[in-house]
């Protein structure tokens, strides 16, 4: 087990359990504290209480879906937002979309997990700063 996300929170937001769980395990190993949600609104409150240093959440979910999540936490967390990366299996939002938001990007849906956690790695520990 790697201890290089200890003392990170991570947030996992998708209504695909089986997705919730493969990456929730993925970023444990890399050291981080894991949450996960089956929907925005869950999202929400956990990232409220636990204040997550990143979410990963996807875009389209009943119960809230992740562009609403992003514009309410990104609201409620005032200077110090987390970093939020949206996973989608459809093209219905660009990466300009999702940065004006304040997204820092898109996965579409199959994506490359070690690439999704490279960017992970770059956001919380600095761009030189990828898996080894």
């Amino acid at each position: 087990m790697s201890t290089r996300l200890a003392g990170f929170k991570i947030l996992i937001v998708d209504d695909e359990a089986d997705l919730r769980e493969i990456l929730s395990e993925d970023f444990a190993i890399q050291g981080a504290t894991v949450f996960t949600a089956k929907n925005g609104r869950d999202a929400f409150d956990i990232a409220m209480r636990e204040s997550p240093h990143v979410i990963l959440s996807d875009v389209r979910m009943p119960g809230g879906d992740g562009v609403e999540l992003l514009k309410r936490v990104r609201e409620a967390s005032g200077d110090t937002p987390p970093h939020i990366f949206l996973l989608t299996g459809f093209s219905d939002l660009q990466d300009e979309e999702a940065a004006r938001l304040g997204g820092q990007g898109i996965f579409s849906k199959p994506f490359s997990l070690k690439l999704l956690r490279e960017r992970v790695f770059s956001v919380l520990l600095g761009p030189a700063a990828g898996p080894r």
